[in-house]
């Protein structure tokens, strides 16, 4: 969107913003969600999962939801996920992992590659 407080304060013309509040989710991660669900569910998958600390479990358990697809959403156990509430109601599947974002993408990798026929 245009700013033009911005454009008038600094002097420069056609000064644009993007504003990541109007995402489904209201996060800067909806587009590559969208895009890992899509991919997914191109190449025949029903189950997708990711490790994340929040904001991508939420776009892709939205994701997920408005394309079929079962999300697995792996999180650190010991993160407060303000989120998780949203995760759910998208009907993702929330899994605690007990160590850090790392082991909880790592989890997330080691269950795809189990459940590759899904």
């Amino acid at each position: 969107m245009r700013v033009p407080a911005l454009e008038d304060l600094s002097g420069i013309s056609k000064i644009f913003v993007k504003f990541e509040g109007r995402n489904p989710t209201e996060t800067h991660k909806d587009r590559r969600a969208r895009l890992h669900v899509e991919t997914a569910k191109t190449l025949g998958f029903s189950v997708i999962t990711a490790g994340t600390c929040g904001n991508y479990g939420v776009a892709l358990a939205y994701y997920a939801r408005l394309f079929g697809l079962k999300a697995y959403i792996f999180v650190p156990a010991s993160y407060t996920l303000r989120r998780s509430e949203e995760m759910l109601r998208y009907g993702a599947r929330i899994i605690p992992v007990h160590g850090p974002y790392e082991k909880a993408v790592l989890e997330s990798r080691t269950f795809a590659v189990e459940k590759r026929s899904l």
